[in-house]
């Protein structure tokens, strides 16, 4: 599919930063820095337990059948040893292939790691999105990041220590989630490519055969990962008979009055997210162009018997950043997406949407930082007298909790 997408232009955005409109991420705080509106307050304590078990409300609809899944396994490799594997036939942002990386681990059990980097749905946020990653990118993240945060498997305190990893790289530019090639952005040099959906229907080709057994699967990701795990966690549930736990780092899908409609339509519209959602999902796809906070709503009923959580600052700036251009009926320029705002919309998703189902858990962190398990964060927060480490074991376990400050 070809298609022009209208977007802001990046002569327009990078025009007015030299002025006094210039997109700030954040507005300095106003009175009420440090407090939450009384709607999103309303019986939030600091840590709280849910209930066990979802209340759907309906029995799950039907989807239409996955593929069988059934390519080559994986290539064997010695436990603790991380393997770059090619797939010839996946689509980064500039039409090059990607792969994935595999660590296999003492246990049975299986992380299926979802990688952050921006997102690419104007001239402004393509800039800052990389558009390709091969065995040579691989390397130099195994050689920086790859052995910390939830990858360190020195580190007994560690609830994933001797679990085998996919690490999905992330090149597409659509949080995973897309599914249109060929696509035009005003200001971005060539045609782009959106197929993280797709790419990881590829990889299940083989991870499949080679996993499919696994009794524990932790679908999890940083910030555009995030979003990513949640995108593909329906499809990854099906996949897996077994016990597959949820885990978004940094990914929000705040509801319609904080995460504009008009913005989940231009990201609907670039990266082709109609083709993508669960089809049984009606409320994903409002016709205002808002609605894919129901995601929550929706993987928690289908899947009752599965837990999930998120986890985020309270004031995220990056992601921030990123909503700003929802603002001003997606003008995206000159307005500032404060840390209030961000706190507030984290608050309502919780006591509005997560709470209710009884299997989503929550984990908020003071402050503007952007992602926890991927570095000493990981280890070294604790908020409410609660490791963020120790929430995910009893994520993990099946213990749904509510953390904040």
């Amino acid at each position: 599919m070809r298609r022009r997408v209208a977007v802001p232009s990046l002569s327009l955005v990078l025009g007015t930063a030299c002025g006094e409109g210039y997109l700030a991420p954040f507005a300095d705080d106003e009175s009420g820095a440090g407090t939450s509106s009384s709607s999103a307050s309303e019986g939030s304590g600091a840590s709280e337990s849910s209930s066990a078990s979802a209340s759907s409300g309906s029995d799950a609809p039907e989807d239409p059948p996955l593929p069988p899944f059934d390519g080559e396994p994986l290539p064997d490799a010695p436990e603790g040893v991380w393997t770059w594997v090619d797939f010839p036939d996946s689509r980064c942002r500039d039409g090059s292939s990607t792969g994935i990386g595999v660590r296999y681990g003492a246990s049975d059990n299986l992380v299926i790691y979802f990688e952050g980097g921006g997102a690419c749905f104007n001239g402004f946020t393509c800039l800052a999105n990389d558009p390709h990653f091969d065995a040579d990118d691989f390397v130099s993240w195994r050689l920086g990041e790859g052995h910390g945060g939830i990858f360190n498997d020195a580190r007994d305190d560690n609830p994933v220590q001797d679990w085998s990893f996919i690490y999905v790289p992330y090149c597409s530019g659509d949080v995973h989630a897309g599914d249109n090639t060929g696509v035009e952005i005003a200001d971005v040099v060539g045609v782009q490519d959106f197929a993280g959906y797709t790419n990881v229907e590829l990889f299940l080709e083989r991870i499949v055969p080679s996993f499919g057994a696994a009794p524990h699967v932790l679908v999890t990701g940083v910030s555009a990962g995030g979003f990513g795990a949640g995108f593909n966690y329906h499809r990854l549930a099906r996949v897996f008979p077994a016990k597959v736990t949820l885990l978004d780092d940094s990914g929000p899908p705040l509801r319609d009055e904080y995460l504009t409609p008009c913005l989940q339509q231009m990201w609907r519209e670039v990266w082709g997210l109609a083709d993508t959602l669960p089809p049984g999902c009606e409320g994903c796809n409002a016709i205002d162009g808002g609605g894919i906070s129901e995601l929550i709503r929706y993987i928690a009923q289908a899947h009752p018997e599965q837990r999930m959580g998120l986890v985020s600052s309270e004031g995220d700036q990056t992601i921030g950043t990123f909503f700003s251009f929802g603002l001003d009926e997606c003008a995206g320029l000159g307005a500032a997406y404060t840390s209030v705002r961000f706190r507030d919309g984290l608050h309502d998703l919780r006591d509005a949407v997560m709470k209710p189902t009884g299997n989503w858990g929550s984990y908020f962190i003071p402050g503007t930082d952007h992602t926890w398990i991927g570095y000493s964060a990981y280890y070294d927060t604790e908020v409410d007298g609660v490791r963020l480490v120790d929430w995910l074991e009893d994520l993990l376990a099946g213990e749904v909790r509510h953390v904040s400050p």
